[in-house]
Order: structure tokens, then C-alpha cells, then sequence
């Protein structure tokens, strides 16, 4: 009997309460994962195709029924197999969204247009005009990237806003999708410059 088979045979025996502890700790862990996340961007309903649980429990289950992901029955619980699957699903969503917003402009790096170097000053030496080592380049913007990520973190207003930036949106389209008035988009630009400067300067 192949791994797979045994794997096969040990799910259809989980018990309906053990599915219910699968299905409470996978919930758990995506909702702190995307957190208030899923209007726009990477964790989005119309990114994904589906509500970010049905979309990532669902990739799990089907990596591991399908023997992409090896259950480690001996060292795992279901519960824990598939919450490290899941983990590590969302991880790379992330990264390869990530990837989707530098690449968008076909052979080079899309700085999104809120992150300028003269407005957050965070990277001094990264200057697009000069710097000669793309991958350099992109580390650097990366990097400012996932400042500017953990500064917003908590904040809707910020957090929804950074995502719509990301995704390369016009002022238009950020009040429409959020609501906003043009007065209270740029009051939360400048409250996400200031909030990314002084949380860069503090770490």
C-alpha cells in the first residue's frame, strides 16, 4: 500500500468531531492571518474566487488528498497538518501577489506611485535613477514595502487604503470603492506617510 493510499484511508477515518477542531483552527488561523484584509488585494474574494476560508481550506484539503502535501500523521494531528498547510498557502499567495504588482509593467519593477522615495524618505540611498543592481532594487523596495506593511497593521482605514495603492488605484476609484470624500482620502495618505515615518524611525 502507497503512502498515499494510507494517508487516504486515515482521512476517511477522522471522526466528525475531529473535523470540527480541523475546521475551528483552520477559521482561527486564517482569520488572524488576513485579518480585515479581504476587500481588496492578495486575501480579496474576487482575487481568490472564492471567501478567503473556502479558498485556503479548500487548497489544503485538496494538496493533501491529492498527496502534493504528505499528511505526518505520526507527528501531526489533522488539525495541526492542515494549519501548516494552510500557513504556508497564504504565505506564497502573498508573495506571488506581491510579485504581480512588480512585474506589472511588462520587463520591469512597478514602484506603486504612494511609495516615492521623496515622500517617505525611508531608504535614502535607493534612488531609481541611479541604482544599477536591480535585484538590489528590489530588496530595498521590499523592504520599504513591508515597513510601510506592519506600520498599517490594525488601522482599516490605513490597511484598506494601502491596498488599493498597491493594486495601482486612481483617487477616483479608492472613494469610490471605500466611500471617501477627496478630503478624507488625502487627510489618510498623509496619517499613512507620517504613521510609516515614525514607525521606521522607531525600528
Amino acid at each position: 500500500m502507497s503512502r498515499l493510499d494510507i494517508v487516504t484511508r486515515k482521512l476517511t477515518e477522522v471522526s466528525d468531531e475531529e473535523w470540527e477542531v480541523v475546521l475551528a483552527c483552520c477559521q482561527q488561523l486564517i482569520n488572524e492571518r488576513t485579518k480585515s484584509k479581504t476587500q481588496f488585494g492578495a486575501h480579496s474574494e474576487e482575487k481568490l474566487g472564492a471567501s478567503p476560508f473556502e479558498y485556503y481550506f479548500q487548497s489544503a484539503l485538496d494538496k493533501l488528498y491529492e498527496g502534493v502535501w504528505d499528511w505526518k500523521f505520526e507527528k501531526y494531528s489533522l488539525a495541526e497538518q492542515m494549519t501548516r498547510m494552510i500557513g504556508s498557502i497564504i504565505s506564497e499567495n502573498v508573495r506571488k501577489y506581491r510579485k504581480e504588482i512588480k512585474d506589472r509593467e511588462e520587463g520591469t519593477s512597478t514602484i506603486p506611485t504612494f511609495v516615492s522615495f521623496e515622500e517617505f524618505e525611508f531608504l535614502a540611498s535607493v534612488d531609481p535613477e541611479e541604482e544599477s543592481d536591480q535585484e538590489e532594487m528590489d530588496k530595498k523596495i521590499e523592504a520599504q514595502l513591508k515597513i510601510i506593511e506592519q506600520a498599517v497593521n490594525g488601522d482599516e482605514d490605513l490597511e484598506n487604503l494601502y491596498l488599493l495603492l498597491i493594486d495601482g488605484k486612481s483617487n477616483d476609484e479608492i472613494c469610490e470603492a471605500l466611500g471617501w470624500e477627496k478630503r478624507k482620502l488625502y487627510k489618510t495618505v498623509e496619517r499613512l506617510r507620517t504613521k510609516a515615518r515614525n514607525f521606521n524611525s522607531q525600528h
